[in-house]
């Protein structure tokens, strides 16, 4: 499969180009990639080397995926591409890079991927795990191929306003990973910018895709509480008490934590808030903010009660997501 011109960049004199995808803006001589080596500027014209290159492909339920308020239930097939908008070398994903670069890579078609899909009987395409921003050619192109299924994001939202408005009317759903809530970690760990991931998650809401907040609780970082309370108070003033907010787990975190931030969350009058604590299903339940009773019974992301109804409690009060 051959590389795909990139969408958004500017051509620039003496065969130098202009990307323009993510805030890191990157001027690229010819012959060279950008920070993400990614893109390739390739005589004068930007490359997405990464077309069409998958190391991931599976089925797996939407609760798995983040989303609690999206069909729930429902199965899903995770597509994933090669390459990452934030530098992870300190903050590992669930695979490492190690593992990453031992992985085959499948070249697939979007025309492929929509076989796959059909074959299965599934109605969702998830594109994550990696950064789907960063294979932004790749899924749009697979979004226009197969428009009769919904199309959801995992995304840490560090993109350029221009792509993200574009693609944003074509998605369903977004699971927005906010890692940290101070700029100084976002510059001196992800080598990014907390201003650009708050401004394009606020995009997304504003744009009509269903929206859904996670961020992963690391001890050492988030003991002190302030970057939860930072978020919770973010995500009440820009987005509304309406939004699922999730905290997970991450490297052996103190459950005590998770369920201090639940607490946070859910005093402050968010309505939808999530811990993720093996064995403990509170955490993961929906309750109605009308009559207090539980919606959805959740066990370690299956789904054992719905008592929902076209989107609606049994008191008549109607939960905030996609529903059909």
């Amino acid at each position: 499969m051959k590389f795909k011109e990139a969408s958004f960049y500017k051509k620039l004199n003496d065969k130098k180009v202009h990307c323009k995808l993510c805030p890191h803006k990157c001027i690229i001589n010819n012959g060279e990639t950008g920070k993400c080596k990614i893109k390739q500027n390739i005589d004068g014209k930007l490359k997405a080397m990464n077309y069409g290159k998958i190391y991931l492909s599976k089925t797996q339920n939407i609760e798995e995926l983040g989303f609690f308020h999206f069909l729930p239930g429902s199965d899903a097939l995770l597509v994933s591409s090669i390459g990452n908008l934030l530098d992870k070398e300190w903050y590992e994903n669930e695979l490492t890079g190690k593992e990453i670069e031992n992985i085959p890579i499948v070249n697939q078609t979007p025309t492929q991927i929509g076989k796959d899909v059909f074959r299965k009987k599934i109605n969702i395409i998830c594109h994550g795990y990696n950064e789907p921003m960063m294979a932004y050619e790749y899924v749009d192109d697979i979004i226009t191929n197969n428009s009769s299924v919904k199309h959801i994001i995992q995304t840490n939202a560090f993109v350029e306003q221009e792509p993200l408005k574009e693609i944003s009317k074509k998605l369903n759903g977004a699971v927005v990973e906010i890692r940290g809530m101070t700029e100084d970690f976002y510059k001196n760990i992800l080598d990014g910018d907390l201003d650009s991931v708050l401004k394009s998650t606020k995009t997304l809401h504003d744009e009509g895709v269903w929206l859904e907040i996670y961020m992963p609780v690391i001890t050492e970082i988030h003991y002190s509480l302030y970057d939860i309370r930072k978020l919770i108070s973010w995500v009440l003033n820009s987005l509304g008490s309406d939004i699922p907010l999730h905290f997970v787990s991450k490297n052996y975190v103190d459950e005590q934590l998770l369920k201090k931030a639940r607490k946070i969350g859910v005093d402050a009058g968010m309505k939808y808030v999530y811990c993720h604590i093996p064995g403990w299903n509170e955490g993961i339940t929906t309750f109605c903010p009308e009559c207090k009773k539980s919606v959805i019974v959740r066990e370690n992301n299956n789904i054992i009660k719905n008592n929902l109804k076209e989107g609606k409690c049994t008191c008549g009060k109607q939960i905030p997501g996609v529903w059909q």
